[in-house]
């Protein structure tokens, strides 16, 4: 508030401005009482009034700011094979060049092609690609850092070929583990015969003989076979 050139702007002054409202003290006294907000944000839009209320009438201006964010980003599937997906992303109308990049379902930011960049009556238009090879879920991220606004879009690719990799190692390691069960099993056999027989008869016996690996269980001979030579 200024009363009589008397600036009075600390009472009163809503935190959100603080720091970012100036005026033209040199310009009161021609009756300009134009204030400057500078970093702008899309929370500051909406209806500003400038009151003279020593005037006979008092006088009420009223002045609508708006402080345009980027709409939501259009993101299509631009071309795919079997290995890839080209995706791309398109920002229309943006009152400031935003940034525009493409991010995994992590948050980690992908790389990819230059960005194309138009402006057209005081509007940017802004276009961004990139190339996937892995099937999952991945966003287009629009920041305007001036008025501190993000938005975001998301599209799901999915990758045929990485999927059958998948598939395939899953089925390679599920075989491995059912060979090593049913190794574990044929040795846990052979150890149950080796105890029974031990507690049957109370010895076992294990050597070699004429260059063959000889089990003895009791009175019972396993010949397991010869040896080389």
């Amino acid at each position: 508030m200024y009363d009589a050139g008397d600036s009075k702007a600390n009472r009163g002054q809503d935190q959100q401005f603080k720091g970012r409202v100036s005026h033209f003290p040199d310009q009161l006294m021609n009756g300009n009482a134009s204030i400057e907000i500078q970093n702008t944000k899309v929370t500051d839009s909406g209806i500003y009034s400038c009151i003279f209320p020593r005037l006979q009438p008092r006088q009420t201006f009223n002045i609508e700011l708006v402080v345009a964010a980027s709409p939501e980003p259009y993101i299509t599937i631009l071309d795919e094979t079997k290995d890839w997906s080209l995706l791309q992303c398109k920002v229309r109308g943006a009152s400031q060049e935003p940034k525009v990049e493409w991010q995994d379902s992590s948050g980690n930011i992908l790389p990819a092609e230059e960005p194309q960049v138009s402006e057209r009556g005081g509007r940017y238009y802004v276009t961004i690609n990139t190339t996937v090879t892995k099937t999952g879920r991945y966003r287009c991220v629009v920041t305007q850092e001036e008025i501190s606004h993000q938005i975001n879009a998301e599209i799901y690719a999915f990758i045929c070929e990485k999927l059958v990799e998948d598939q395939t190692t899953k089925v390679a390691v599920g075989w491995l583990v059912f060979a090593f069960v049913l190794g574990a099993a044929i040795l846990a056999v052979v150890l149950a015969a080796v105890l029974f027989g031990l507690r049957a008869t109370k010895r076992i016996t294990v050597g070699f003989n004429r260059g063959k690996f000889m089990l003895c269980i009791g009175s019972t001979h396993i010949n397991t076979g010869g040896l080389p030579g």
